[in-house]
Formats: structure tokens, C-alpha cells, sequence
């Protein structure tokens, strides 16, 4: 009977030995696959954030250039418009140095 008792402790022993190990190797496990899944979760939010930034710069870029096309042909327009009036005054200056040495 103690004999049995003994036995019955080391049979408890071993399997609580077993258990200890495999619940390790399980939180192991567990841990390098949530590392593994952290990490692809933070490349995947950094590769988004990348192409976020990508397609930011690249609408200001288009804003830029659409500005930059719209101040230049208001230039155009302010230029003309300065000739033309260069142009009136310039006959009328001629004119008026005409009549002065006539």
C-alpha cells in the first residue's frame, strides 16, 4: 500500500512535470506568435502610413502646380493688359511730342 502511495506521488510528479512543460512551451509559442504578429501588424501600418504620405505629397505637388499655373497666366494677363496701356500711352506721348515741336 505505501508502495502504491509512492508510486501514485511520482505518477503525480511526472504528469505535473508534463504539464509544467507543455504550458511552457505553449506560452512560447504564444509569445513568438503574437512578436510575429505584432511585427506584420507595424509594417503594415507603416507601409500604409508611407503610401499615406506618398499620396499626400504627391496632391500638394498637383496643388503646387496647379497654383503655379494659375499665378502664371494671371501674370500673362496683368502683362498684357500693362502693354496695352504702355502701348495707348505711347501714341499719345508721340503725338503730344508731335505737336509740340510743330
Amino acid at each position: 500500500m505505501v508502495q502504491e502511495t509512492i508510486q501514485a506521488v511520482k505518477e503525480a510528479e511526472q504528469k505535473a512535470d508534463q504539464l509544467l512543460k507543455e504550458a511552457s512551451e505553449k506560452g512560447r509559442s504564444l509569445i513568438d506568435e503574437t512578436k510575429k504578429e505584432a511585427e506584420a501588424k507595424k509594417d503594415k501600418m507603416l507601409s500604409e502610413a508611407r503610401e499615406k504620405a506618398a499620396q499626400t505629397d504627391r496632391d500638394l505637388e498637383a496643388e503646387g502646380e496647379k497654383y503655379l499655373t494659375e499665378s502664371l497666366k494671371e501674370a500673362e494677363q496683368e502683362i498684357a493688359v500693362l502693354r496695352e496701356e504702355a502701348l495707348k500711352k505711347s501714341d499719345s506721348a508721340v503725338e503730344m511730342i508731335i505737336s509740340e515741336l510743330i
